[in-house]
């Protein structure tokens, strides 16, 4: 098979968010479709395109900054998430907006974008949203991965994804720390276990999410990436 296209790409992810939330002949209808696609191409061969999440999907140059915050239809439950959502929308588009905490576990993020836009911005957040969740809960499974950890790592996916690394020479943020053995009470030494640093890792994977790489191949990727870590 030939390696997936940007176009077949979105359209795949399109096809997907089709068959999880449609409804009748219209899930049926996007799960043939979705079966005829990945048979025609290779997913997780590199994109030929060298494509841009934030440049090549569709809609996304007529994308434009309105004067009414309009609520996107994601629903978010983890609001350090919902927040890279919004900026990440801000830094591609300039197109600003805000974040409710709902009081229910769950947060809506509001972009200030015209009502044409919408559609495609609802589905850039989806497609952002998924591959945020889907690596942290990645990380989260690697051994000695601490929830400290998996904040800088799921920062550092937002960084890579929007090419905002760090400078050369810059100093990476610091490791999770974990009290040392008894009689060395003032010492700290970095969290067992983790062989990858979380933040250099999270860059790697934001520069895959912005290639528009699938995210099920990322997450394979992550964890291969911490195995080879571990025998080296």
């Amino acid at each position: 098979m030939k390696p997936a296209t940007t176009k077949a790409h979105i359209l795949r992810a399109k096809l997907a968010e089709l068959v999880a939330r449609g409804v009748d002949g219209e899930k049926d209808s996007a799960a043939r479709k979705l079966a005829r696609l990945e048979a025609a191409f290779d997913f997780t061969a590199p994109n030929p395109d060298g494509a841009d999440f934030f440049v090549d999907t569709p809609g996304a140059s007529t994308i434009r900054r309105g004067q009414h915050a309009r609520a996107l239809d994601e629903v978010f439950h983890d609001g350090e998430i919902a927040v890279f959502v919004k900026f990440a929308i801000l830094a591609a588009y300039k197109v600003d907006g805000t974040i409710r905490d709902n009081r229910d576990g769950t947060f809506t993020v509001s972009v200030e974008a015209e009502i044409a836009s919408i559609k495609t911005l609802n589905f850039i957040a989806k497609t952002l949203h998924d591959a945020f969740r889907a690596l942290l809960a990645a990380f989260l499974k690697l051994p000695g991965a601490s929830e400290r950890d998996s904040r800088m790592f799921i920062r550092a996916v937002y960084d890579g994804a929007l090419n905002d690394e760090k400078k050369p020479g810059e100093k990476l943020p610091e490791r999770s720390p974990t009290k040392a053995a008894k009689g060395r009470k003032r010492s700290l030494v970095n969290a067992p276990g983790l062989a990858l640093h979380p933040y250099t890792i999270g860059l790697e994977m934001g520069r895959r999410v912005r290639l528009c790489v699938p995210v099920e191949s990322i997450t394979g990727e992550l964890a291969e990436a911490e195995r080879i870590a571990r025998l080296n």
